[in-house]
């Protein structure tokens, strides 16, 4: 797949001519009346390139319409077919491109779009071969006919061996003139940890007919070691393809870090009550599907009762079905009080919804790319002012200041700095940097520029510089009060509607004068989480509610966490204690003096195993002293003998 000579194409003809892309845009004007502004440029160049068997890699923003990198020939050339130009090479009868996507969902997405536009599209997957073998059809037949002219299907399905017998037949092969890579930046992290088909994607391009043109798309590429390794997984050296890297800054969506108050693993998240409540349009990415069932069940707890708080708040996952994840699209287009999609990262890579005004991830995403990609989901409309947000849980950021050093007033073992450390160094380089700018209230839009290669004279302008109408978190409040920002922070600490409690228990305790006990042992610890266990599964037992009937018995932890319980354990020496060390925990007032029992029980315990412990250890330490008493009254004997043979 090495690019042509223009000259390969045809003799005094060139598709990077003025001619030739007069020529492109003329077709696409026509074909797409539903752009009324015609094709951007750059858009112009990209197909310009692929015409020209020219391998393209496209760096461009969430939605600048990317797709379109792949289904533009196929139209151009279709065209062409039927109204020939003069001058113009010999086209393919029936042209087709194959394009790989990383997501199921993603790939019956694109087939859904280019279908809009009147373009044959099939995205091969079990729910499509399921499909047309029950109408008694051959897709794979049908797709080396070139019944389809754009194909999509995931890595996987293309290693296949009904793929691979594609990929041989001849007449297939004539007309292939693109193989397509969307989200071409997970290409390679992937491939290394859990999809190595991708690995095979090097080795299959060296399969491919010399005038089908390779062509990668992706929004997220860093500059620097990711933009290099993906070059090198693609085989493109430089000055043998062409890069389109558009800026990826969009001045209406606005870049917000928050830290978050709380932990994730629990049935509560205070943070983002304001989501569930401002009523916009908002999707919330979650890391772990168990996560996202959890702030899902947190939605639905803050609207009234009944069914139609299921609407209010949907999820999506790889595990909920295709007629499931139809419907949430349909009520979060046209539904005004279906206004949160609690995601995973499925939803994260080119689902096109042009509503969302925040894109919130609950908790710091594995990579900057991801961090990027889904918070690009806001703001599609580039006429709506959007948000971004990211909330980053207090252990990172606690690795953060270790390393930053900005907590001095309490001194860190060295292996604590060497943990937070390595936490840190774990980071991609550009997730890191914005973390760092985040807490040093540096903005967060010129990290961005300079990870995503964004060049410009105000690219690496402060918000505050720039006059960006949207400023980042950082810079929100350098802004002059008279030029308010088009959209609104979301609140920076818990949002409550509930004045503040005056329970004594909640009061600041008292600070102890006396010594505190001693800190639990890893054995001991390990022994109370299995009581711990216990005392969860028998009281959750007793309760009769919705939640305790919906949800795991883990829940009865709800607002602290067992772990929390643990580290507090040898602190809980009276009835008071309890209340002032677990005030946040939901059940204190019915659960409380069942706990107390419990952990009174495990203090004793451990209070008499340290006792006899400490025994058995000064014994040892006394029988240790008078052995070496009596080891050094021998030594001195044996000298003042030595002594005095030397005297004689």
């Amino acid at each position: 797949m090495l690019p042509a000579h223009p000259n390969e194409i045809s003799d005094g003809f060139s598709w990077l001519s003025v001619r030739g892309r007069t020529i492109i845009r003329e077709i696409i004007e026509g074909r797409l009346p539903q752009w009324p502004k015609g094709p951007h440029e750059s858009q112009v160049d990209c197909w310009a390139h692929c015409l020209q068997r020219i391998p393209t890699l496209l760096i461009a923003s969430t939605g600048w319409g990317k797709t379109a990198a792949f289904f533009g020939p196929i139209l151009v050339l279709q065209h062409l077919l039927s109204n020939p130009k003069p001058g113009i090479p010999k086209l393919p009868s029936k042209p087709v491109a194959l394009i790989v996507t990383p997501l199921v969902e993603l790939g019956k997405a694109h087939a859904r779009e280019i279908g809009d536009i009147g373009l044959g599209s099939v995205a091969v997957c079990a729910e499509t071969l399921t499909r047309f073998s029950q109408d008694g059809r051959d897709l794979f037949r049908e797709i080396r006919q070139c019944q389809w002219p754009i194909v999509l299907l995931s890595p996987e399905r293309l290693t296949s061996k009904e793929v691979d017998v594609v990929l041989r037949d001849e007449y297939f092969r004539s007309n292939l003139i693109l193989f397509g890579i969307d989200e071409a930046h997970v290409l390679v992290p992937w491939g290394k940890e859990f999809r190595k088909a991708y690995h095979q994607i090097s080795s299959l391009l060296k399969r491919l007919p010399s005038h089908t043109t390779l062509v990668a798309v992706t929004a997220t590429l860093s500059a620097g070691n990711d933009y290099v390794s993906l070059c090198n997984e693609l085989n493109l050296k430089p000055g043998r393809f062409n890069c389109i890297r558009l800026p990826s800054e969009r001045p209406n969506l606005r870049t917000i870090y928050r830290d978050l108050t709380h932990t994730l693993s629990g049935y509560h998240f205070p943070d983002i009550e304001w989501v569930f409540k401002r009523g916009v349009k908002c999707i919330l990415y979650c890391q772990t599907i168990d996560l996202g069932f959890r702030v899902a069940m947190y939605g639905w707890s803050l609207y009234p009762d009944g069914a139609s708080r299921l609407q209010n708040v949907r999820l999506w996952s790889s595990i909920t079905s295709d007629l499931y994840n139809s419907k949430t699209l349909e009520l979060f287009r046209d539904r005004e009080d279906t206004t949160v999609i609690v995601a995973t990262i499925a939803f994260g890579m080119g689902m096109n919804l042009r509503n969302v005004i925040q894109s919130i991830n609950l908790g710091l995403p594995s990579s900057f790319p991801a961090l990027v990609q889904q918070n690009g989901r806001a703001g599609r409309d580039l006429a709506l002012a959007a948000s971004g947000i990211t909330y980053i849980e207090p252990s990172i950021m606690a690795a953060v200041d270790d390393v930053l050093e900005t907590n001095k007033t309490r001194k860190k073992a060295a292996a604590t700095l060497a943990k937070s450390q390595k936490r840190i160094d774990d980071l991609d380089p550009p997730l890191k940097d914005s973390l760092f700018a985040h807490r040093r209230r540096s903005c967060l839009v010129v990290v961005h520029n300079v990870a995503l290669g964004n060049s410009g004279p105000k690219s690496r302008l402060t918000c505050v510089e720039a006059g960006r109408p949207n400023p980042c978190s950082s810079c929100e409040g350098l802004i002059n009060a008279t030029q308010p920002a088009s959209t609104p922070m979301p609140p920076s600490n818990t949002l409550s509607t509930s004045p503040q409690p005056t329970d004594p228990r909640a009061r600041k305790p008292r600070i102890l004068t006396a010594p505190l006990p001693p800190p639990l042992t890893k054995n001991f610890q390990d022994n109370a989480r299995v009581w711990l266990g216990d005392f969860a599964v028998r009281r959750w037992l007793l309760k009769d509610d919705n939640r305790a009937r919906t949800l795991p018995q883990s829940a009865i932890w709800q607002g602290i966490s067992i772990d929390h319980v643990i580290s507090q354990l040898h602190l809980l020496r009276s009835r008071e204690s309890l209340d002032i060390y677990l005030a946040n925990w939901d059940f204190i007032d019915t659960d409380g003096d069942a706990l107390f029992a419990l952990v009174d029980t495990l203090n004793k315990t451990f209070d008499k195993h340290s006792a006899s412990a400490k025994a058995i250890k000064v014994k040892k330490a006394a029988a240790t002293r008078t052995k070496n008493k009596g080891d050094d009254s021998f030594c001195h004997a044996s000298v003042c003998s030595n002594i005095g043979f030397l005297q004689r």
